[in-house]
């Protein structure tokens, strides 16, 4: 369990993505998605975008990023980022099957 808390603590300190300051910055960067009349219920997909609307970069190395959450029993599909060139931390990547990544999929 002290490897999940590990790779969070990782995470969080990766980008400065994650820590915004204050709220006027999040309420410009930060958006959730998998909301409305499709929702899939237990999925939290959460957005930090960097990108040209979001103003003066605070990470040159992404244009954003996305935050999944499925607390659903059963895996989720989210279509909303199809053709996106998205992956996966290279923290998660390098954790392989003991990430908390574990079992996830980008399609592209």
């Amino acid at each position: 369990m002290t490897a999940f808390y590990q790779e969070l603590t990782a995470l969080r300190k990766s980008s400065p993505l994650f820590t915004l300051g204050d709220g006027a910055t999040v309420m410009k960067r930060v958006d959730f998605r998998n909301t409305g009349a499709d929702q899939q219920t237990g999925l939290l997909v959460m957005t930090i975008d960097d990108g040209m609307q979001a103003g003066a970069s605070l990470d040159s190395r992404v244009d954003g990023i996305v935050v999944a959450i499925n607390a659903a029993p059963e895996s989720r599909t989210l279509q909303d980022f199809a053709g996106t060139s998205l992956q996966l931390s290279a923290i998660q990547q390098a954790a392989g099957d003991r990430s908390l990544a574990s079992g996830v999929q980008v399609r592209r």
